[in-house]
């Protein structure tokens, strides 16, 4: 019984610990998903600046820099697109080893409270 109220006091513990993490990892899709948002429009805006520019100086000898300059920029975009889809899928998955883990404390909770004969007031 001392054993079970023990474990019960550490499995609240970590569930106030895994609620801190949770609302952490929140916060850090929150930023993502905003930072997607401004790199979005900021990517449409270098586009349209390049894709005038290219038009303006159709038969200019600067053509062809302003096209690599362009491509150079489309590589680099893809990079970063990458780049804040990994960030996004590893927080994806930490959010759902959370869930999990949180599920599981839960059960582990509710067994404690049926082997001592009674129902959990947590129910």
């Amino acid at each position: 019984m001392k054993n079970e109220v023990g474990r019960e006091s550490i499995i609240q513990m970590e569930l106030q610990q895994l609620s801190l993490e949770q609302e952490s990892n929140q916060r850090e899709i929150r930023q993502l998903e905003e930072a997607e948002q401004e790199y979005f429009y900021i990517s449409n805006l270098e586009q349209r600046f390049y894709q005038e520019l290219i038009e303006a100086s159709q038969g200019s000898t600067l053509i062809n820099h302003f096209s690599e300059l362009e491509l150079e920029s489309r590589e680099l975009q893809q990079k970063q697109i990458r780049e804040l889809q990994e960030q996004s899928d590893f927080l994806s998955e930490q959010k759902r080893f959370f869930t999990d883990k949180e599920e599981q404390l839960y059960v582990e909770r509710k067994q404690l409270f049926s082997r001592e004969g009674g129902d959990s007031a947590w129910d």
